[in-house]
């Protein structure tokens, strides 16, 4: 005689789908309003905008002029122009409304901040195996101030985040050759992906990594970094990695003691928008 299905657990499933469904169509709530608001680009976003949109409309894919990012952030907003924003006057040209330009440019940022609160729910769940500690963790994910801000925008950090959790989640599963590649991808995001990459070889050292998994988490990873090696060498504009040391002034990166007080004051008043906008 076969064994009754546990209706308990049944129902305990449903109610765990119900609740992270929940917390995901809150996240969406914000997301959508915050996207939907008319509201105009800032300098940086519409900055980085103008290769979307020269990309999406004119087919400069290679993203000409004097660009500082990598252009996974900058692909994206184009695939989405291409998709939701362009539209074709009586003679056939392209044209992208302004409006419709900024809400497509700002999507694809929109669904990675949806993939990066569930992805945070099912982080949390796979280190503490508790429920409860997983939807707060989505909570907080939800309703921070500062994926509010990365997300229903137009700046390229959202990549960088989304696809940086996406390699500490398959590092904690000791999935090595997925971590790398999703690093690899972070570093297409951003190039600040370099502190992620030093967390990470601190989590192979923790878990006394064998030969074999420093190879699988190094190849996929340096295959990623060399294809952006190549695709920056194709461009006729100077490096993005030259153009960003240029704009960042990298020789004030170790400030000398008298500008400290002041850098300081800046860090502190940047954390207190850590539980929100201050009043």
């Amino acid at each position: 005689m076969s064994a009754l299905p546990d209706r308990g657990n049944g129902l305990g499933e449903l109610r765990r789908l119900a609740v992270g469904a929940t917390i995901i169509l809150l996240a969406s709530l914000l997301q959508f309003h915050l996207l939907t608001r008319d509201s105009r680009f800032h300098s940086d976003e519409a900055f980085f905008m103008t290769f979307a949109r020269g990309a999406a409309v004119q087919g400069d894919w290679l993203l000409p002029g004097s660009l500082d990012k990598p252009p996974l952030s900058i692909y994206l907003s184009a695939f989405s122009m291409i998709a939701v924003g362009n539209s074709a006057d009586a003679a056939g040209v392209l044209q992208l409304d302004v409006y419709a330009g900024e809400f497509a440019a700002a999507l694809p940022n929109v669904m990675l901040a949806l993939l990066f609160t569930a992805l945070m729910m099912r982080l949390a769940w796979q280190r503490y195996r508790d429920w409860p500690c997983a939807c707060f963790a989505g909570l907080l994910s939800a309703a921070s101030p500062y994926l509010a801000a990365f997300g229903a925008a137009a700046f390229t950090d959202m990549s960088l985040l989304f696809f940086a959790l996406v390699a500490f989640y398959f590092a904690g599963r000791r999935r090595w050759a997925w971590a790398g590649l999703a690093l690899g991808l972070a570093f297409w995001g951003k190039q600040q992906a370099f502190f992620v990459a030093i967390f990470l070889a601190l989590l192979l050292i923790r878990e006394r990594a064998g030969r074999c998994d420093w190879l699988r988490f190094s190849l996929p990873l340096g295959a990623a970094i060399l294809a952006l090696l190549a695709w920056d060498a194709a461009r006729p504009e100077a490096s993005i990695f030259l153009q960003a040391a240029a704009n960042n002034a990298p020789d004030q990166l170790l400030a000398l003691p008298g500008v400290w007080l002041g850098r300081l004051a800046h860090l502190l008043g940047a954390a207190l928008w850590l539980p929100g906008p201050p009043a």
